[in-house]
């Protein structure tokens, strides 16, 4: 798959993110893990986007998507390189 099709994943469904400069959609996930014997949810933030787009980031970086600011926290190549999904954190 080449670029301008991968594209096609986030035009319709995604939201707006910006870092670095750099502005380009992707899914935004909000995945829940209960912990310590189910008495704690967790709700971790996830982005994922082209990784030509954001794949540079690292722990530390600032982003912003759909208008909310967030810290990166790890960055990591998913299925054949081309697509990144990016572990987030919201800014306070």
């Amino acid at each position: 798959m080449n670029a301008a099709d991968l594209s096609v994943l986030f035009s319709d469904s995604g939201v707006s993110a910006t870092a670095d400069g750099t502005t380009a959609n992707g899914n935004l996930d909000q995945p829940s893990d209960v912990l310590i014997g189910g008495e704690v949810l967790s709700t971790d933030y996830e982005f994922t986007c082209k990784a030509d787009d954001f794949g540079g980031l690292v722990y530390g970086d600032s982003m912003v998507v759909d208008s909310v600011s967030y810290t990166v926290r790890a960055t990591r190549l998913i299925d054949d390189g081309e697509l990144v999904q990016i572990s987030l954190q919201k800014t306070s």
